[in-house]
């Protein structure tokens, strides 16, 4: 009994919080993805360098004039023409000398490196325009010859183009940083993994909702689907970079394929919430029939237009794809939005939860493309799946059968309206069923089985019969304790002295 009554008071305190139940889920994975980011490699970073827009070879060297150079950092390397130099003075510390060096750095860009004024290595060929230039691999590791390293100065300097970028980027050196050597250049799966374990997670997410939505008879779902197929496409594009260490020409049509994938994602997830939430009323009248029946669409071509207009803000592929996939995610939350404005529970907490994935990627945009949007999806379905049905499948809505009771006649079905039928009357083994029209037909099976068939508004009063009570105006009482009930058209009927006490419960007021 305490127990019970502890219960109770429990689901009773936690009742107010389920609406924000999802978006807490939410919250902690975002919060753990911040807490434990994504592992750096590097053993030494190079932010600050010095460039210089004009090519000149004895840049090469390891001490020149950089008086009329600029202080820059390494991302703020943008619209460069022909052949520039970039400069850093790195200092190896000496509990790194006893292992081999290499500079690690990537971006759509070709370049020689000189260390202390020897070319050590290259990243494609540079050119002064797209047709001297060799795109060099994305990703490169340049070998440090233990020989060439100094006591205690160092001076890294890189020639170098971007012609073949077929964009302008929103940056052209991605990272550059001094660590140990390794043979291949390619960006480490290890980077990737939580992205490829999202994946799969995904792909039984996807699955299990199609399944359930199957089960449910509820086929919105399938815009859930397509969304996280979506994602799928972005992860893939992402994780190819470990795969294949492609020349850096190839890097536009990736990242346009990761772009493609995270519109998918938003519009499929816009999609789903105007199935989901229809909006039957509410709208002005003076949008017409048309529009109002066509909102939901009309709403996603919209979302998608701005979504489409915005990616010419940025330059780089990466802003693109959170400008993208942010409007659409903004366009579900919206339409969500007014459906929690409006009461709707279940709304206001998918509305909630969604509204994490812009607010992260406006705070770790490198991080949510690379992870954060992937966890935080198998996050916002797997749990709402697990726990919240309702989000995804709505209640089926019953629609009434139509009242009709199927007359077995003796060599025909009739098909009479339920709401036409006044009382039934047993005959032997059949039963009359009296019409308000006053007409009758007679059914070949006895009167329990007839009235097994009927809506509850249909009462037995007497052994022999039974009737209508939505047209039933009134019990009357007869000498000798006898009892009649009148029905619409001033019929009377005979009614049990044991029934007479229920009957009149189930009277509706005449």
């Amino acid at each position: 009994m305490m127990f019970g009554r502890l219960k109770a008071g429990l689901i009773r305190l936690a009742k107010p919080f389920a609406v924000i139940e999802l978006a807490l889920a939410q919250l902690v994975i975002a919060s753990l993805l911040l807490l434990f980011g994504v592992p750096n490699f590097g053993s030494f970073g190079i932010t600050e360098i010095r460039f210089s827009d004009i090519d000149e070879p004895g840049f090469s060297a390891a001490l020149i004039d950089e008086s009329d150079w600029q202080d820059l950092n390494i991302y703020d390397v943008l619209d460069i023409e022909g052949v520039v130099w970039v400069r850093w003075n790195a200092s190896v510390r000496a509990e790194h000398r006893n292992q081999p060096l290499a500079i690690h750095t990537s971006g759509p860009f070709s370049a020689e490196f000189y260390w202390n004024g020897t070319l050590i290595g290259t990243k494609g060929e540079v050119g002064a325009t797209a047709q001297t230039e060799r795109a060099g691999r994305i990703d490169a590791a340049i070998s440090i010859p233990p020989a060439l390293l100094g006591e205690e100065a160092n001076v890294l300097a890189m020639r170098m183009s971007s012609n073949r970028a077929g964009y302008q980027p929103a940056a052209i050196i991605h990272n550059l940083y001094i660590g140990p050597y390794v043979s291949d250049a390619r960006r480490s799966l290890r980077y990737y993994a939580p992205a490829v374990l999202l994946a799969g997670v995904l792909i039984a997410l996807g699955g299990a909702i199609w399944l359930v939505g199957r089960r449910h008879n509820d086929y919105r779902s399938l815009w859930l689907v397509v969304s996280i197929g979506g994602l799928l496409i972005a992860t893939l594009a992402e994780v190819s970079r470990s795969l294949v260490n492609y020349p850096y020409d190839w890097h536009q049509p990736r990242q346009a394929v990761v772009l493609f994938g995270l519109a998918v994602f938003g519009a499929g997830l816009v999609r789903f919430v105007t199935q989901r939430w229809p909006i039957t009323s509410g709208l002005p009248s003076w949008l017409g029939q048309g529009v109002s029946r066509h909102f939901s669409l009309i709403w996603l071509g919209f979302a998608l237009v701005l979504g489409w207009s915005g990616i010419f803000v940025e330059q780089g592929y990466d802003g693109r794809s959170i400008i993208m996939s942010g409007i659409l995610i903004l366009a579900a939350i919206a339409w969500v939005g007014w459906h929690a404005f409006r009461g709707d529970r279940d709304a206001l907490g998918f509305a909630l939860a969604l509204l994490v994935l812009p607010l992260y990627a406006s705070f770790q945009a490198g991080d949510y493309l690379d992870r954060a949007v992937y966890a935080l999806a198998v996050s916002l379905f797997g749990y709402a799946l697990m726990r919240r049905q309702t989000l995804f499948f709505a209640p089926p809505v019953e629609v009434p059968a139509l009242e009709v009771l199927n007359v077995q006649a003796s060599s025909e079905t009739l098909f009479v309206p339920v709401n036409a039928i006044r009382f039934l009357k047993a005959a032997g083994n059949y039963t009359e069923v009296h019409k308000r029209d006053g007409s009758w037909v007679l059914d070949s099976r006895g009167l329990k089985l007839v009235l097994a068939d009927l809506p509850d508004r249909f009462m037995r009063v007497h052994r022999s019969y039974a009737v209508n009570l939505a047209q039933a105006r009134a019990v009357r009482t007869a000498e000798g304790s006898r009892y009649t009930l009148v029905m619409d058209g001033d019929v009377e009927l005979p009614v049990g002295r044991s029934l007479v006490k229920d009957l009149r419960a189930r009277m509706r007021p005449a």
